[in-house]
C-alpha cells in the first residue's frame, strides 16, 4: 500500500511539475485591432515544417524606419493574444512589435514539448530578423517573458546573427528547470516534502547557464523581489552569470509577474523607453 501510495504522489507531480512549464490553450484574449494597432498575421515554419502563427503591430506614426522591432518570447500560459497587451504599447512610440505561439498554442494544434518549443523560438527569431530587415526596423531587442526568456536564450544561442541583436531582456524567467520546479512545490506545505522529486523528474536540457554566461549582447534583467511565480533569486541569479559588462538588472517591489507594464501610468513604461533609446 505505502508503494502504490508513492507511485501516485510521484506521477501526480510529475504531472503537476509538467504543468507549471506548459499552460497553452486556443482562446482568443484580445486582438491588435482592439488596441486601433494596425497589424499582420504572420505565418512561417518550424525547422520540420510545421505552420506557426504570429502578429506583426506596425507602429502607430507609420514610420518608414521603425525606432525598433520588438520581438516577445511570450510566457507558458494561453497564448499569444493573452501576452501582447504588456508589449502592444510600444507601437506609440515608433516601434513596431512581432509576437507569436509556439505550438500546441493559440491556433496551433500540433503536439508540444520543450524541444519544439525550442526549435519554433528558433524559426520565430530567423523570421523576425527577415522582418527587421523588410520594415527597414533600426534595432531589434529580444524580450523574453518568464518561460519565454529561457526560450529566448536558447534561439539565440542557434541564431547565426547575434551581432544584430542590440539588446536582450529577460523579465520575470529563470535558468534552471528543476530549481524553479523545486522552489515551486517548496511553495506548499502538502508538497514540500516532495520537492526534491523535482531534481529526479524534470527534464534539465535546455537550462540556459552555458548559454547566459557566453552572452556578449547587452543585456537587461528585470525581477520583481515580489514575484510568486518566478522567485526573484532567479533573475538575480540570472544576472550574475552574465559575464560581460554592460548588462543592467532592474530589481523591483511590489509589481506583479510579468506585469511591470500593464498600467498605462507606469513609470517603467518611460524608464524603458529611455533605455531602449540608447545606443
Amino acid at each position: 500500500m505505502n508503494k502504490l501510495f508513492l507511485i501516485i504522489v510521484t506521477l501526480l507531480l510529475f504531472q503537476g511539475c509538467t504543468s507549471v512549464f506548459f499552460q497553452p490553450n486556443h482562446v482568443l484574449y484580445y486582438s491588435p485591432d482592439q488596441f486601433k494597432i494596425d497589424f499582420k498575421s504572420v505565418y512561417f515554419k518550424s525547422n520540420d515544417k510545421i505552420n506557426l502563427h504570429g502578429w506583426y503591430l506596425i507602429n502607430k506614426q507609420k514610420l518608414k524606419k521603425p525606432k525598433g522591432l520588438i520581438v516577445q518570447f511570450h510566457g507558458n500560459s494561453q497564448n499569444m493574444s493573452s501576452h501582447v497587451y504588456s508589449l502592444a504599447w510600444l507601437t506609440d512610440y515608433g516601434y513596431d512589435v512581432f509576437t507569436f505561439d509556439y505550438r500546441g498554442y493559440g491556433t496551433s494544434y500540433f503536439k508540444y514539448n520543450k524541444d519544439t518549443m525550442v526549435n519554433d523560438s528558433v524559426a520565430a527569431l530567423k523570421k523576425a530578423y527577415q522582418l527587421k530587415i523588410k520594415n527597414n526596423c533600426q534595432k531589434l531587442i529580444l524580450y523574453g517573458q518568464s518561460l519565454g526568456g529561457n526560450m529566448l536564450a536558447n534561439a539565440y544561442s542557434k541564431f547565426p546573427y547575434k551581432e544584430k541583436v542590440n539588446l536582450l531582456v529577460f523579465d520575470s524567467t529563470f535558468m534552471n528547470y528543476k530549481k524553479v520546479a523545486s522552489q515551486t512545490l517548496r511553495r506548499s506545505w502538502i508538497t514540500y516534502l516532495f520537492s526534491p522529486i523535482t531534481y529526479l523528474l524534470i527534464s534539465n536540457k535546455y537550462k540556459t547557464n552555458n548559454i547566459i554566461r557566453d552572452i556578449k549582447t547587452k543585456t537587461l534583467v528585470i525581477h520583481s523581489r515580489s514575484d510568486h511565480v518566478v522567485p526573484y533569486s532567479n533573475g538575480l541569479s540570472l544576472f550574475n552569470t552574465l559575464k560581460h559588462k554592460n548588462k543592467h538588472i532592474w530589481s523591483l517591489n511590489k509589481t506583479h509577474h510579468i506585469g511591470i507594464f500593464n498600467s498605462k501610468k507606469s513609470t517603467l513604461r518611460d524608464r524603458f523607453l529611455k533605455y531602449i533609446s540608447k545606443n
